[in-house]
């Protein structure tokens, strides 16, 4: 009689299982599968930002491309995170319609009374938005003849989500009709965002900054009082919105706020000097660096790409730390020193002549920038000078000078 009823139990168990299952797999979207897109969406628009940071700085710096390499790899990075968001909104919208079709007597309290069911359709206008922001750096990143069909569309999204993305969205489509050259639409598309009861600081600002820019409002002023108060609001951290106004007051020949920036952020000095450098370069490959245009630049500013050509093979800017030399106004221990650096094989005695000039620099004045002073800098031009005196007869002048 054991066998029956055991034979029994476990076929009713096996019933049950099944039923459950049944009734399971038709109960759909998880609150795990709805957090895990959400996440997904995060992590995918975080990362595009992390890894994009130096071509998209590389346009706000002069608000074009310096190198076409920076362009092309942002219209990479930026498609990728495209193609990633879409997927992704693809399974939340998925998982929004299995909820909203389904028919069971709990929807309310699976879907409704935890508020799933609200999330997942927020969580999909959301990474829509991400990717709106996303197709902007694509559109940003090409030529503006290829710009037009991108920029519609980044417009026609963000007219037909207007009020599900509030503020943000009205600032995607003001950037995207400056960018298709529409600056009266686009300061148009500013104003809502003025009015909403759900504007961020991050929006506010570079609201404020667009709208400054779009005037064409030249203020150092305006720009010294937007740093400010940025410094003083929850955005106080935010290391881009700071640069930013301190790119644009560096158009304008001030270099306070880059300093603070530099001081507040030092690991960002490379940075910011590689963008100085290849500005350099782009306008001395065109004959732009001309007297006026670098007499025109701060001594801050060139110190800042010297020492970022100093941390790169430094020979190959060579001709530009000579022309930077060429004036008296840059002519310091650090700029000195690296020149003589990035000369020393090609031109023995020339170099020499830079060692000289960036002992006498550092006797006058420190620079705390150089980590090496007058004697140390005096050794290497004299070793150098040694050689120059035995093998380059027409050097023997300097080179005596500087042993």
């Amino acid at each position: 009689m054991i066998w029956p009823v055991n034979k029994l139990v476990v076929s009713g168990i096996l019933v049950l299982c099944i039923l459950s299952g049944e009734i399971f797999a038709h109960v759909p979207g998880s609150e795990d599968d709805i957090l895990a897109q959400a996440e997904a969406a995060q992590k995918s628009m975080e990362r595009f930002m992390r890894e994009s940071i130096g071509p998209r700085l590389a346009y706000e710096y002069k608000d074009y491309f310096f190198d076409e390499k920076d362009a092309a790899r942002l219209a990479g990075l930026a498609r990728e995170a495209s193609l990633e968001l879409g997927k992704i909104y693809n399974t939340q919208e998925v998982l929004r319609k299995k909820i909203e079709d389904y028919e069971g007597d709990d929807w309310d309290l699976l879907y409704g009374a935890t508020g799933l069911w609200r999330k997942v359709c927020a969580d999909g206008t959301k990474t829509l938005l991400f990717k709106g922001q996303v197709d902007y750096f694509t559109g940003l990143a090409l030529k503006q003849q290829d710009r037009v069909r991108i920029l519609g569309d980044i417009i026609r999204r963000c007219k037909t989500n207007r009020d599900k993305w509030g503020p943000a969205g009205n600032l995607l489509m003001a950037k995207a009709l400056e960018l298709a050259d529409r600056n009266g639409a686009a300061n148009k598309a500013l104003d809502p965002i003025y009015g909403s009861g759900d504007l961020s600081c991050a929006v506010y600002f570079r609201a404020e900054i667009l709208k400054s820019r779009l005037s064409r409002i030249n203020s150092t002023e305006l720009l010294k009082r937007l740093f400010q108060q940025v410094g003083k609001s929850p955005c106080a951290d935010d290391f881009e919105l700071h640069l930013r106004l301190a790119f644009l007051a560096l158009r304008l020949g001030e270099t306070e706020l880059l300093e603070e920036v530099i001081e507040k952020w030092p690991e960002s000095e490379d940075l910011v000097g590689s963008l100085i450098l290849s500005e350099m370069q782009y306008q001395q490959a065109g004959g732009r660096l001309t007297e006026e245009a670098l007499l025109g630049k701060s001594v801050f500013g060139v110190t800042l790409a010297v020492k970022a050509a100093r941390r790169r093979r430094v020979e190959q800017y060579k001709e530009l730390l000579e022309a930077i030399c060429g004036k008296k106004e840059f002519q310091t221990g650090l700029i000195l020193y690296v020149t003589a650096q990035s000369c020393r094989e090609t031109s023995p005695a020339l170099a020499v002549e830079y060692y000289l000039g960036a002992v006498k620099a550092q006797q006058r004045q420190r620079n705390d920038k150089l980590e090496i002073g007058a004697v140390q800098i005096a050794k290497q031009g004299a070793q150098l000078g040694h050689r120059v005196y035995y093998e380059e007869p027409a050097g023997r002048g300097i080179a005596r000078d500087m042993i």
